[in-house]
């Protein structure tokens, strides 16, 4: 398996993390798996640390007593990391940080189903 291989389906469980989490936060259901979330996020933090994807201090290990919302959200997140750096730079480094925002706000919605801001959301005003 390449790396790159490796990284798709790293960022396929987190996004599996974060679905399950937001199921789970939204119906009150799954609370058995918060353990179990836990550790999946932090063995997939420490391989993508070794393999040097990702700074240690970016990302930190979840608590064990995290709840799914911390978990849906930093799976969510070093997902959405993830995938930026699997682009190439082109892809990375094109537009300002508006458009950047605009991409990482995508992504979110892609994980969570849709839900993120819309464009007439106070938040999506510039100075």
């Amino acid at each position: 398996m390449t790396t790159q291989d490796e990284i798709r389906g790293i960022i396929g469980l987190l996004r599996s993390i974060a679905d399950i989490a937001e199921t789970a936060s939204l119906t009150g259901s799954l609370r058995g798996g918060t353990k179990v979330s836990v550790r999946y996020f932090n063995t997939v933090l420490k391989r993508v640390q070794g393999l040097e994807l990702v700074a240690h201090d970016l990302f930190v290990p979840l608590d064990e007593e995290s709840n799914m919302d911390e978990i849906g959200v930093a799976s969510a997140h070093l997902a959405a990391y993830l995938k930026r750096m699997q682009m190439g730079p082109q892809e990375r480094d094109t537009g300002s940080v508006d458009e950047a925002l605009r991409k990482v706000d995508d992504t979110m919605r892609n994980l969570f189903g849709g839900r993120g801001r819309s464009a007439g959301d106070p938040a999506d005003k510039t100075g």
